[in-house]
């Protein structure tokens, strides 16, 4: 673990590292700001998802992305591809559209370097995210039959064990140094019993995650999910009532509304653009 002292916006750099007798030499560092994305679909959603054609990337070498593995990798882009430059990566495509809009608006706003750090799993329960000790507490056990199905389907149960996710993808960032942490999640927290706990947890995952990246004060984003047409019971009601209020009683979060800029037939908006200014404002403040 380095820590290095604060420095001024600026790059590129290299850094010269001598240790045990190796010698490393790393090139083209920037000292921007950086974003953790994390959280479910919606903020994994891709470019190539919403059919953003490759001849409509915008070539930004100032924005930077890196994908950390989880517990199902993905096929398309793994922390094998390193930090991917926009515009420079055919990877590009497979990038979180929120992450690259917001990404694109912050460094033109700022004029500096932005890099993101993308963390999410599709279908992800907030249980997965959060170390097993919390989610085991007595106040946060509800009947099996009031949690929503994801937990139960084949496909998504390998990633909503307990602490699947906190374990195998979250853990492996910390500590690193984030400007704000940009969470969007909740769609699959909204069981008949789930928003009473929900809550509770996404507190829980804030202050444990400040924690982990040793900074008791990291600025939350917390994206209120969307409207959805084929679910408009209380369940989902809830959990998007618990977000928009989370900042009265969890300091230094703010909440970010969507249901008024995303589309509401599909519980995958593909409208981002509009979304991802929304959250740039906020991070360019």
């Amino acid at each position: 673990l380095i820590e290095l002292p604060s420095m001024n916006y600026g790059g590129p750099y290299e850094m010269n590292i001598s240790l045990n007798g190796q010698k490393i030499l790393l090139e083209d560092i920037y000292i921007g700001e950086a974003y953790l994305l994390a959280g479910q679909s919606n903020i994994e959603l891709s470019l190539e998802s919403i059919n953003v054609t490759e001849s409509d990337f915008e070539n930004c070498p100032l924005v930077r992305a890196y994908m950390q593995d989880r517990v199902v990798f993905s096929p398309n882009i793994r922390s094998e591809h390193g930090w991917m430059v926009c515009g420079e990566t055919d990877k590009l495509k497979f990038w979180s559209a929120i992450g690259y809009y917001m990404a694109l608006e912050i460094a033109k706003e700022k004029n500096v370097a932005v890099g993101l750090v993308f963390c999410y799993k599709g279908a992800s329960v907030i249980e997965s995210w959060l170390p097993e000790e919390i989610v085991l507490k007595q106040e946060y056990q509800i009947p099996f039959e009031e949690r929503y199905l994801s937990r139960s389907t084949e496909k998504d149960s390998p990633h909503n064990k307990t602490g699947a996710l906190y374990s195998s993808t979250q853990q492996k960032i910390a500590p690193f140094s984030f400007s704000a942490v940009v969470w969007y999640q909740g769609e699959s927290n909204t069981g008949d019993g789930d928003y009473k706990i929900y809550g509770g947890l996404l507190k829980e995952l804030i202050l444990c995650w400040r924690s982990d990246f040793m900074d008791l004060s990291l600025p939350f984003i917390v994206v209120e999910i969307a409207d959805f047409d084929a679910r408009n019971d209380s369940g989902w009601k809830k959990i998007q009532e618990i977000q928009a209020g989370i900042g009265s009683y969890v300091e230094n979060v703010i909440s970010v509304k969507s249901a008024d800029i995303c589309e509401s037939f599909d519980i995958h908006p593909p409208t981002k653009k509009y979304l991802a200014k929304r959250i740039a404002d906020i991070l360019s403040i």
